[in-house]
């Protein structure tokens, strides 16, 4: 983990050795932000898809899922060029949260993949459980335990889901997977901002949860480059 922290170009000063406390906190306005964030996404994606005239014009549409898309990859750019501007970072992290909403609630429209929608749902709940428990009991734990509680969590959720709503195999095998590579994914950038970025500068952390694969990489390719 300290190599992983040290190496990432985001880090303004070494918060690893932070109290507690501090990081704790700023892991729980993280995940209560991605679990909003996420509902939201669950929210768009549930009215694109089971209302029969926006499916229809999406499905007709297919211009609307490619402007969807390069928009959200044009953002995602600016805002990892500006992650550190204030105020317009603000803006950008906005209208790319708002983005990859509507880019995955399109693709599950027009793709017809109801396991992405169901993937959504069990990260959701994994997620919004983990936030809750540091919510109200104040502790926190490794990351190992913290991805072991999330995957016990998912297919408990996943089991529940099939017993009362019937998913084709394909369905739950897509839904899982996703979930476990998302859920995954946002606790680890959660965690590894929590010990690199200052508690006072939580729109930078927001947006190092989302860009940092990009980050690690464009700060490998540069110490390549100098070397």
């Amino acid at each position: 983990m300290k190599k992983d922290i040290q190496s990432l170009s985001f880090i303004e000063g070494n918060f690893i050795d932070a109290p507690l406390h501090i990081k704790l906190s700023l892991r729980r306005k993280l995940l209560g932000l991605i679990t909003t964030h996420l509902l939201f996404v669950l929210f768009v994606t549930s009215i694109l898809k089971f209302t029969p005239l926006a499916r229809f014009y999406i499905n007709e549409n297919e211009w609307i899922f490619q402007i969807a898309c390069i928009s959200l990859v044009l953002v995602h750019i600016l805002l990892l060029w500006k992650r550190n501007e204030y105020k317009i970072n603000i803006f950008l992290l906005f209208m790319h949260m708002l983005l990859q909403a509507l880019a995955f609630a399109v693709f599950v429209t027009y793709y017809d993949t109801l396991g992405v929608l169901q993937g959504i749902f069990l990260s959701f709940s994994a997620l919004n459980l983990i936030f809750v428990y540091l919510v109200f009991f104040g502790k926190t734990c490794s990351l190992l335990i913290t991805l072991s509680f999330c995957l016990v969590i998912l297919f408990i959720i996943a089991l529940l889901f099939q017993i009362i709503f019937g998913c084709t195999f394909e369905e739950l095998f897509t839904s899982v997977i996703f979930s476990l590579c998302l859920s995954f994914y946002y606790l680890y950038s959660v965690n590894l901002t929590a010990h690199s970025v200052s508690y006072e500068k939580f729109c930078v952390a927001v947006i190092n949860v989302y860009t940092w694969p990009f980050i690690t990489i464009t700060a490998k390719l540069e110490s390549l480059v100098k070397g």
